[in-house]
Parts: C-alpha cells; structure tokens; sequence
C-alpha cells in the first residue's frame, strides 16, 4: 500500500473549453512537485485526484489545489489520506 492523497474538488474556469485548464494545471503542478498519480473529471462536473509523493510535497499541492489555476475558481476540495494498492511513475490525464 502506497501513502496517497485523494482530493475531489468542484472548479468553474473562464476557458472554452470546461475542464481542460484545470487537468493541465494539476498535472503541471503535480509534476513541479514530483508527484504521481492522476487526475480525472467525475460524471457531476468535479474533479478527483489521486496523488503520491512527499507528505510536505503533497501538502503543497492540496495549498496550491486551494488557489487553483489563473482564471479560475475552486470550491468545495475535500481532501483526504488514504492507503491505495497501486503506486504509480507519473502524474496522468484520465478522463
């Protein structure tokens, strides 16, 4: 069992294209802090994110995850630590 974050979140951007800036933005974020895992969209419009690395890096993360992406607004993040059977070697796109 691998340490992980998971986080769900709701986000409104200013983007055509809904979702996209903030899967980019994550994984962008997610890679300057070396951390692995994924993010994907949920039928309801939110977002999950599975995410492994340092506990400091992944508190830097759920920081930043707060102030979201330019243009942006983030609402509602719930956050939590969790034991996942899967570690993974990069931070991934999912849809």
């Amino acid at each position: 069992m691998t340490k992980s974050l998971n986080c769900v979140f709701a986000g409104k951007s200013a983007s055509a294209v809904p979702g996209a800036d903030f899967k980019e933005w994550v994984q962008n974020e997610a890679r300057n802090f070396s951390i692995t895992g994924w993010i994907r969209s949920l039928h309801d419009g939110r977002f999950e994110i599975l995410a492994q690395g340092s506990e400091e890096n992944l508190q830097e993360l759920r920081v930043r995850l707060l102030q979201g992406p330019p243009f942006s607004k983030v609402e509602n993040l719930e956050c939590k630590s969790i034991d996942y059977e899967k570690s993974f070697e990069k931070f991934e796109l999912r849809q």
